[in-house]
């Protein structure tokens, strides 16, 4: 592995420049992401609400949204990139910047996006 991957995205003919602990991404964090996006529609008014009008539902849904924002909190825009992908899904493959040729790439009328640390 060198220091960065790369994202290449056949279909629009662009190389995004990822770090290089971005190779997949890993079922618990598109099993969150799907969860909080498949179960946006439940909602608790916590306004008002006083804790003994809180029903074993509410616990229930407050302890899952909490589960998922806490796998959540350490994500890399990376691995959320890879999700969006796949979640469209747009075909990528992710290759170590040693098994990238870019000039070739550039030739080949690909856009590359690099990141700048």
């Amino acid at each position: 592995m060198g220091w960065t991957n790369f994202i290449i995205i056949d279909r629009w003919k662009m190389l995004i420049e990822v770090n290089r602990s971005v190779g997949e991404i890993e079922e618990y964090i598109t099993n969150a992401l799907n969860s909080i996006i498949d179960n946006g529609d439940i909602d608790i008014d916590t306004s008002d609400l006083k804790v003994s009008d809180i029903t074993v539902k509410d616990l229930c849904i407050l302890a899952n949204a909490y589960e998922n924002a806490s796998t959540l909190s350490q994500l890399e825009i990376d691995k959320l990139l890879l999700y969006w992908l796949d979640r469209r899904n747009i075909g990528y493959e992710i290759k170590s910047e040693h098994n990238v040729d870019t000039k070739k790439y550039k030739e080949d009328g690909y856009n590359i996006v690099r990141i700048h640390i």
